[in-house]
């Protein structure tokens, strides 16, 4: 969370606003993702990027993106919207660094 935060703050000083009003597929999609045990956060840092924070636990993070694109599709996410997924490390965020799993296209 406090990684997050960090970038939020990073995007604000800089001039650069992250987009915040979402789709109610985006909201639902969230919603659903979040309940997922191995996502331990999931967050729209813009409408085409879905960030989830998990634990180092040596899954696939790119087998597991085919799962979170379904999530999206049966949310009703429109064929014509692009969204690039991030996977990040959970622990590593909130130490205040960044490790990146995964970045793949729904």
């Amino acid at each position: 969370m406090r990684f997050v935060l960090t970038l939020a703050a990073l995007l604000f000083a800089s001039g650069v606003q992250a987009e915040t009003e979402l789709e109610p597929w985006q909201e639902k999609s969230a919603e659903a993702l979040s309940s997922f045990n191995k996502f331990k956060e999931v967050s729209w840092e813009q409408k085409i990027s879905l960030w989830i924070f998990v634990e180092n636990d040596g899954s696939d993070w790119n087998s597991i993106q085919s799962y979170v694109c379904k999530t999206l599709k049966g949310n009703g996410k429109p064929d014509s919207a692009f969204v690039v997924v991030t996977f990040w490390d959970h622990q590593a965020a909130l130490a205040g660094n960044s490790i990146q799993y995964a970045k793949n296209p729904c």
